[in-house]
């Protein structure tokens, strides 16, 4: 099996990190995906704040009148024209003075039809109120100002601006037109109607903020949760070479995974040395998908001509051992406890070659659980084990159980020929650390085998 130096591995750790740093776009729509959880969240808590929003707004009505700055000989007089821009900034700001606030005031009130909205008018008209519910604003950089006006019904709107602007123009004239300068009112004041609240613009709002907000959320657990889809991206991230992509199938009600002929065919020409090969299979994937990949995997041995058997090593799951109905048959467990001397405790291991005919596969299960796996595993006579098996194998095929349980798994690599991650496609990238907790044990990997179904 060929080596993996220490340049080698860091090579690819410095191409993990150049990735990191230089993202395509599909790789941040890919980020956007995983996290969309957040994107849905913060879209939603944005329309759900445009809508508060909505309910809490008070009800406004608004109306808009414009003055216009001009020479007292006409409104084209070319008089002091350069000057309107500047004259024009300094009369919008007298909008809001005591000066032009206090006539606007009365006016309003004079204005009310009845007594009662007088006296509502007047008790509301208060300097503050007029200043927050009145604007004026310069159009560009010309001589004339929109006046606009707020209220909580059109007909308080309407007669506030229009208080406003014939208040303002008063003010100004009332100076005598000093330099010739003078305020005529364009329009006292037209019925904008209803601008608060609305549904349409709170909603928009809220959902954009959400959605601002929910992107950036979603980007940082898009980043904290990166799903790798792409079998390449998949071994890239291992640093290990690919030795191929199966999908799963049914066949006579029994799950499987197609594609695995390739996958022998790679591995017995470019991976594994010369027969007798030990072959591990563990990795991130559920038991059950390494036990199928494993099962699988003799078959297409066997049906290639070679002598291969099958071996139950998950002791604790023994997915293998349930998959062929072999749960009530001794196996590797009692291999591996030597009681009753050396040809006893191995006597499951010779019969193993027996099983052909009745699973269509040499297997040896995996018995009946120990107490502690990973003692039963650590001890001489798994090497004893192996060793016989050897001898009658061409292939011995360990299904072996999954690197959350790395105590196991060790002294099964410590055993192997060589090794094959099995991962699911879709794997969140922080999974992948797992793999590298084996240490120098990981070298034995001949490569990555990415499964799309795990269940």
């Amino acid at each position: 099996m060929p080596q993996r130096s220490a340049g080698a591995l860091k090579e690819d750790q410095s191409e993990r990190s150049r990735e990191g740093r230089e993202r395509t776009l599909l790789e941040w729509v890919g980020l956007l995906r995983d996290g969309k959880v957040a994107l849905a969240v913060g879209v939603s808590l944005g329309i759900l704040i445009g809508v508060a929003a909505t309910f809490l707004q008070k009800t406004e009505y608004e109306s808009q009148g414009s003055v216009v700055v001009s020479s007292a000989k006409g409104f084209l007089s070319p008089e002091n024209a350069d000057a309107y821009p500047a004259i024009t900034d300094t009369t919008r700001r007298l909008l809001l003075t005591p000066g032009v606030l206090g006539p606007t005031a009365s006016a309003y009130v004079a204005s009310a039809k009845d007594s009662n909205t007088a006296a509502s008018r007047r008790a509301e008209a208060t300097l503050s109120w007029l200043r927050t519910h009145l604007t004026a604003k310069q159009v560009s950089i010309s001589s004339i100002i929109d006046v606009t006006g707020t209220a909580s019904n059109q007909e308080d709107a309407t007669d506030l601006t229009q208080a406003a602007t014939a208040s303002l123009e008063k003010a100004v004239s009332s100076g005598g037109g000093t330099g010739g300068i003078t305020v005529r009112v364009f329009s006292s004041g037209e019925a904008k109607g209803k601008v608060s609240p609305s549904p349409a613009r709170n909603l928009l709002l809220g959902g954009n903020a959400g959605l601002l907000i929910g992107a950036i959320a979603a980007l940082a657990l898009g980043a904290r949760r990166r799903v790798l889809r792409r079998p390449e991206q998949i071994a890239r991230e291992l640093g290990l070479p690919l030795v191929g992509w199966i999908r799963g199938r049914t066949r006579g009600g029994v799950n499987g995974y197609s594609g695995l002929a390739e996958v022998r065919a790679r591995l017995q020409v470019g991976q594994l040395g010369r027969p007798p090969t030990v072959l591990l299979l563990t990795g991130l994937a559920s038991s059950q998908a390494i036990a199928r990949v494993a099962v699988d995997l003799v078959h297409s041995l066997l049906e290639s001509g070679l002598r291969a058997v099958l071996v139950d090593a998950d002791l604790a799951t023994r997915a293998a051992t349930s998959q062929l109905r072999l749960a009530d048959a001794p196996g590797l467990a009692e291999s591996l406890n030597g009681g009753g001397g050396e040809r006893q405790a191995l006597a499951p291991a010779v019969s193993g070659a027996a099983t052909l005919g009745t699973v269509g596969l040499n297997v040896l299960p995996a018995g009946k659980p120990p107490g502690d796996p990973a003692l039963a595993l650590s001890g001489a006579r798994l090497r004893e084990t192996v060793d016989l098996l050897r001898d009658r194998y061409d292939f011995i095929v360990i299904a072996g159980p999954g690197l959350g349980r790395v105590a196991e798994v060790i002294p099964l690599l410590e055993q192997a020929d060589s090794a094959v991650l099995v991962v699911p496609r879709g794997i969140e990238a922080r999974r992948l650390g797992q793999a590298r907790a084996i240490g120098d044990l990981r070298e034995r990997f001949a490569g990555t085998l990415v499964v799309d179904h795990e269940g």
